[in-house]
This record gives structure tokens, sequence and C-alpha cells, in this order.
């Protein structure tokens, strides 16, 4: 998801590899891939969404965090996630409603 939200957000052009500004132009065919990836991953992980509380299992971990960014960055790409995948949005508004997610 790095490299897809990399080269697809306008912010990016110009900084595609992170820590650098090396005038590399985005490539969609990277932003093709990571939807697809993500895609499979998000196939993979909705029936265990639809049984757990968290990634883990019943408490909030690091696995948790993790995930939440790897969603935060699919929506980044305009990816429909709760169209798709429901315990996956179900998961994702729980979390992004704790108060150490609040901006």
């Amino acid at each position: 998801m790095l490299h897809a939200t990399r080269n697809f957000l306008p912010v990016f052009a110009g900084r595609v590899v992170p820590g650098t500004r090396n005038g590399l132009p985005q490539l969609p065919a990277l932003v093709t891939r990571g939807r697809e990836m993500m895609e499979i991953f998000l196939g993979r992980v909705e029936p265990h969404m639809a049984r757990n509380a968290f990634v883990t299992g019943p408490q909030f971990s690091a696995a948790d965090i993790t995930g939440f960014f790897a969603i935060r960055s699919a929506n980044a790409l305009n990816m429909d996630i709760g169209a798709r995948y429901p315990a996956v949005a179900a998961w994702f508004t729980k979390v992004s409603a704790r108060p150490s997610f609040q901006l």
C-alpha cells in the first residue's frame, strides 16, 4: 500500500521513494498492483474479522494499529471497502473511534 499510495496521491509526485526527492515519476501500474494486492488481502481478512473483535482476537493489539493504517491507505486510493468487506469496514470504524486515533 505504501508504493500504491505514493504513486497515486499528487502530494507524493517526485517523492515516490520514501525519504527522497528524486524526481521519479509516479507509475499508475504500481497503483493498480497495490489495489489488486489489497483486494487479495481483504478477501482473506474479511472472514477472520467477521468472527473476531480485533485482528488477533478479543484484545486490541499492534496488529490492529498496522491494519488501521493499511485500510486508511486503501481509502486514500478510493477503494470502497465497506461495499465488499463489511466486517473489515465495521472493525475499521470501531478502531477509528478509539481516542488514540483521534487527531
